[in-house]
Parts: C-alpha cells; structure tokens; sequence
C-alpha cells in the first residue's frame, strides 16, 4: 500500500500483488495463501484496525464537508420541523470538528465554520482571554479530553455555497477540493458517518433530553446548542462505526477519541490550535453600542460588569460565533477582549439535564413529586421569582394511575430481563388527557436514573418512538432501526430490520422502548399477519420490554395477545384518593401567600371544573401558580381556577 500510486487500489488487486510477492515461498511449501474470502476478511480487519495504509494517516489528512437532512421533527398541531445538518467529519478518526443546524433560508458564514473546525466548543469560550487568566492544574484536569484538529484538505459538497470559506482557507494554508475529486472510499464512508449521524442525533432529539426544545418549537438555536453538547460527549467518545462485531482487533481503539489519540501517537506530533488573532479574524465582526441593558446583537441581549465602562460610550467591535448564542466578545479600549455572555442560556447541558426518579421503596411514591431541578435543590418560597416560575412550569403531578404505570412498568422490566422464555410488554389506554404520554416519560426518566450511567455513557436505557399516522409494522420497525442506528438496508425485510435492530439494541444496552399513540399502527393492507401475532413476534425477537400506549377505542384489536398486558387509565374519581393528591400536589408548590389547606377545600369545586382529567389538573395548577407569582398574588384562588378553566367551559357550554 506504501508503494502503490495515489489512487488506493482495491482489495483484488492488493490480494493479486500480494500472490506475486510470495510466488517463490508458495511453490518452495513454506508458505500457503489463505483464500480469498479469508484475505479478504483479513484486510477488512486490519482496515477497521487504521492499519492498512501503513503511517499515511493522521487527524486532519482529510475532512468531509457533507450535508445531511434530519428527520422531521413533528410540532403539536402544526407541520412538521425540516432541519439540515451540515458536518465536518475527519475521515482517519469519525471525529466531528464541527456540526451546524441549518434552515433552508439560513446562510452559512465560511470562515466561522473554519474556526469551529479548528478549535473545539468547549475551548471557544475564553480562548481570547484565557492568555491573561492563570488557570489552575486542578481546572485542566477536570476537563475531559477534547480532540483538536487541524483541517489540511477540506473536500467540500457543492449542494451549498460557503461564502468567505475559500479565502479564509487560502489565508491559513487549508486546501480545498470538491467532494466530487476526493476518493469514492473516504466520500462513501463519511456519507454513511453523516447518515447515522442524524439518526443518532434524532433520537436524542425525540428523548427526554429534547423535552424543552420539543416543547418550545425546536429552534435553531436550541437544537444548536444541544447538538454542540452531544457531539463533545457523546459522539466523539462513542465507538467507531468501522469497528463492528467481528472486524474489530482487541489491540486496537474502540472509540473516536482513542482513534485520535492512536493516530496523533504515531504521526509523533499534533495539532496546534489557531493564535487568539487568526482566529478572532475568522469571526464575523459587527460595531454596537452599548446600552445600559448591554449589548444588542442578532436579536439577543448580552450583558457583564465589564461592559460597566463601556455603556453610553461609541461603538465597540464584536465578534461572534453566529452559530453559539452564549456569548460575544467585545475589544476593550486596551485592545484586548472581553467575553459578555447571554443573559439568558437557550438549554441546559447534557449533566444539568432534570431527571425524576421513583421512590425505590417497596410503597407507592409520592403523587406529586417534586424535580431535582438543574442544580439538585428545591427553590423555597423566598426564592426569586424567576427560578420558582421555571419550577412550577415542570412541578410533575403524578396522579395514581401514572404511578401504577411506572411500577407496572418497571417490573415487567425487571422480570424480562431475567425470563428466557415469553417476554409481556405493557399497553396503557385511555381518553385524551388522562396522563398516557405523562406515564411513558415518567417511565422512562425512571428507568434511566435507575440504570445509575457514568458521565459521558453512550448507552441508552430506554427510546421513546412516536408513531406516525397509517403505520405499519414494518415501517415502525424500519423507523425504531433508523432511531438506535442499525445499518440496515432502505428495502429490508422485516426479519432483517428485526435482526439488526435487536443487535443495535444490545450495543445501546436498551431495556424499554416506549411507543406512544400506538393508536396509528395498523396491519398492512391484504396482509394474512394481524397486528397482535406481529407484536408478539417483536416482543419475543427483541430483547427489551415494550410499553405501548394510546387511545383506548383503537386498542380493542389488540385484545387477543398473548404477550401485551392491558392497562387503562381515566379520570380521577371523586372520592379520598382525589383529596389526598390535592393535599400532596400542594405540599410541591412554593408560593408565599397560599395557605395550607386551600386546595383540598376546593375538591368539590376543582373536580367540576376538570372532571378528574389529569391534563386539565396540571394546567390549572402549573399555570395558576406561574400567574399567582407573575401578579404578586401569591396564591390560588377559586376566582383564578374559574378564570383559567373558562376555555373549556365555554366550549363544553356551546
């Protein structure tokens, strides 16, 4: 391979030089030739190994500009979200430089995608100030390991233009191609690489993690930020797609980072990242002024004490990173630069996330639970008002028949893993707004926080899917493939999707897959197989439990299962239990001015109002306590329940 001209030569071709090479040693008996399946199972272990190509390889040899298209993201009660990703993928190591959400009417700044590429998310932040801070051992050490690379051939796909990208390029000695003359093998590969990409990066979308940016529309912004955060922790320290089963060596890294770490050992050097000057010169620059609510850029405010001197004055130069919204940074009159961060952060990261666990007790746990919340406390009530409204907004209100959920969830878990023989999955029915979609996320944030994941795991204990109208079992399987990154084909059979999907499955160490509106899943037109022989089927070939839920008038169907248990849930009745759920929902709320007691005074009255749905109790006290502390009231009152319930009356009126 050494020897051989720039064009890499196929696998045959290698086998054929290989045989000439070792004529003399073949007809002297001291050696025989393995066959050609066998040779060519050997190369393919030692190209999946980084071995084949001898030395020639390093981070940065070559870089994929590729884009990829995400799958739609579905908005309640309005069309579906179309998003692109545009990565830039090193091909030796699978690692991202950089990965940006664009919309179809979003331009694309060249230069700052050079600069992304170059120096890594989590150094950008104080990369221009960092030169005048002493920063201690003990804050390095605590920083994970960050690849650094530096592009030395971009191979660029023509479907976009990046203005501003060739001369930077050109500036900083990166030569650029078109993705039409790199080698079919690094194009192929990286294409798969953006493909799976998209489908890991989904699924994260669509789990729990995505909830507020789910809830809040998906904006680019949002979804930048979270994608930036996923690919540092999750991506670039996941395995290699090149090393699969049996192509892997046990001597050789299993994940991107070691692979870089391997690579940057043998080429004997690495990377250095671009000067504060190159790469500020790569960042787009605006002229503000500064206001005395601080600085106005793209729509967003940013602010800091060391704008203090700088307010009312003329106009300062800001850079920005038109793809992070943390932060800007602004030259000082000294010349040097001041990073001013959001005032507000558009999503936690992945470590903040808020996960709600179950009482692990042998009893129920308690019916209305409080979050852990970003920092692990509970705000009191003399809390400012903006950290109590963020609390309300989520205050989780299980009613009993989402706790029973979860428990019977958790042990139909528990006994599947342990049973080798017929594994029961779990179907939760009920009307619209009696807490089905409330039950599986509750189930599956407590199924992940039971499974007690290191920092940085890539598994995934549980996959929340939700089915698309006129679905069939092969299309739900084919999407529950797409979502855990199985690599199966676009026309498999459904015994393949079965077969590649529960091996994906097992690498995620996956144990609950939660499908909501389950409702929308039907056998396929003229098919012999109903739908409940072909649930039993998925039950039984993929290791994991299922928990299906949805309405209960399309779930009659299912009746006949031997492997699905049936749970309905309905409105709250009007007796002890409903008392003792407002009594216990009041204990989480953390108003200054509500009295002990209110709530289960007003049971009567609150059951009318809502008729014991479980939608219609979350609104009503969410949203009353959001409006009690907005108004400086402080409490709930009948007048306010009456006044937040009047759209439904109304309508149930007319």
């Amino acid at each position: 391979m050494a020897e051989s001209s720039e064009n890499r030569p196929a696998v045959e071709s290698v086998r054929r030089q290989v045989e000439r090479s070792l004529e003399a040693e073949v007809r002297a008996g001291t050696l025989v030739l393995p066959s050609r399946t066998t040779f060519h199972r050997l190369y393919a272990e030692w190209e999946a190994a980084g071995r084949i190509d001898g030395p020639d390889r390093w981070p940065g040899r070559q870089v994929v500009v590729d884009t990829v298209r995400l799958p739609p993201l579905p908005l309640p009660h309005r069309r579906q979200r179309d998003l692109e990703l545009l990565v830039a993928l090193d091909v030796d190591t699978e690692v991202i430089l950089t990965a940006v959400v664009r919309e179809d009417s979003r331009a694309l700044d060249g230069a700052a995608l050079l600069a992304r590429m170059w120096l890594p998310a989590d150094h950008q932040a104080d990369w221009l100030c960092e030169h005048d801070i002493a920063v201690s051992e003990p804050q390095i050490v605590k920083k994970p390991l960050v690849p650094l690379v530096r592009p030395q051939t971009l191979f660029l796909d023509r479907t976009h233009p990046l203005p501003r990208l060739a001369d930077a390029c050109r500036r900083h000695g990166v030569l650029v191609r078109s993705a039409t003359e790199t080698l079919p093998h690094p194009r192929h590969h990286a294409e798969f690489v953006a493909r799976q990409l998209a489908g890991q990066f989904s699924a994260f979308l669509r789990s729990m993690h995505g909830d507020r940016v789910r809830d809040a529309g998906w904006p680019v912004d949002m979804v930048q930020d979270l994608l930036d955060t996923w690919t540092q922790e999750e991506w670039n320290h996941g395995e290699l797609h090149r090393q699969l089963g049996e192509f892997a060596l046990p001597q050789s890294p299993n994940s991107r980072a070691l692979r870089y770490v391997a690579l940057t050992e043998r080429a004997g050097w690495v990377a250095t990242p671009p000067s504060p000057a190159a790469f500020v010169g790569l960042l787009p620059a605006s002229h503000e002024r500064v206001t005395v609510a601080g600085l106005h850029v793209d729509g967003r405010r940013y602010d800091s004490p060391a704008l203090g001197s700088l307010r009312r004055r003329h106009p300062v130069e800001v850079r920005r990173d038109p793809y992070a919204t943390r932060q800007v940074w602004v030259r000082t009159p000294e010349g040097s630069w001041s990073a001013v961060p959001a005032t507000v952060s558009p999503v936690l990261p992945l470590d903040r996330i808020p996960i709600r666990p179950v009482s692990a007790s042998g009893g129920h746990p308690p019916l209305a639970q409080v979050p852990t919340g970003g920092s692990g406390r509970i705000p009191t009530a003399d809390a400012p008002d903006s950290s109590r409204i963020e609390y309300h907004a989520g205050l989780p209100l299980h009613t009993p028949d989402v706790v029973d959920t979860i428990l019977r969830g958790e042990e139909l878990a528990l006994l599947n893993e342990r049973s080798s023989g017929t594994r029961r999955g779990l179907v939760v029915g009920g009307g619209s707004g009696a807490g089905k979609t409330t039950a599986l996320l509750a189930l599956g944030r407590s199924y992940t926080a039971r499974a007690r994941l290191p920092a940085g795991s890539a598994r995934r204990p549980a996959v929340y899917v939700r089915v698309a109208p006129a679905t069939t079992p092969h299309r739900f399987l084919a999407e529950l493939a797409r979502q855990v990154s199985a690599p199966v084909r676009a026309r498999a059979r459904t015994t393949d999707l079965a077969y590649e999907t529960s091996k994906a499955l097992d690498r995620l160490g996956t144990g609950l897959i939660l499908v909501d509106e389950f409702e929308y899943l039907h056998a396929a037109r003229g098919s012999a197989t109903s739908l409940s022989e072909t649930m039993d089927y998925l039950c039984d070939r993929l290791p994991v439990t299922f928990v299906f839920a949805g309405r209960s008038a399309a779930l009659p169907r299912l009746a006949p299962s031997r492997r699905l248990l049936h749970l309905t849930l309905g409105p709250l009745p009007h007796d002890a239990s409903w008392v003792e759920y407002l009594a216990q929902a009041e204990e989480a709320l953390r108003l200054r001015q509500h009295a002990q007691g209110a709530l289960p005074s007003m049971a009567d009255h609150l059951h009318r109002l809502t008729g014991g749905w479980a939608d219609r109790v979350g609104y009503l006290l969410r949203s009353g306590a959001i409006r009690a502390i907005r108004d400086g009231t402080e409490c709930l009152t009948r007048v306010l329940f009456d006044d937040l319930a009047a759209p439904w009356r109304d309508s149930h009126t007319k």
